[in-house]
């Protein structure tokens, strides 16, 4: 906040003290089903529409929980065709 104008400040306080004496709004009170997916899963509402379009609730579903899992392992891959031409820059 403090990086912002000073108003934000107070902004920002306001909503943690709203948080503080009220708690987390529950997130299956929500009646729009694609809006309750988005916040749930941290997605915008139009990629959540977009994947139960494609692929039906269910699949959609198990992608979006996907998402929240953490990988245990990732890789780079390197062209080693090309690694004099890096050396070179």
């Amino acid at each position: 906040a403090k990086a912002r104008k000073k108003g934000s400040e107070k902004l920002v306080n306001a909503v943690l003290r709203r948080i503080l004496r009220e708690g987390w709004p529950d997130v299956d009170s929500i009646k729009r089903k694609n809006k309750r997916d988005s916040i749930a899963y941290s997605l915008p509402v139009w990629l959540v529409s977009k994947l139960k379009e494609e692929y039906g609730e269910e699949r959609a579903q198990a992608i979006f929980k996907s998402l929240l899992v953490r990988n245990k392992a990732s890789i780079r891959v390197t062209d080693l065709s090309r690694k004099e031409e890096i050396k070179a820059v």
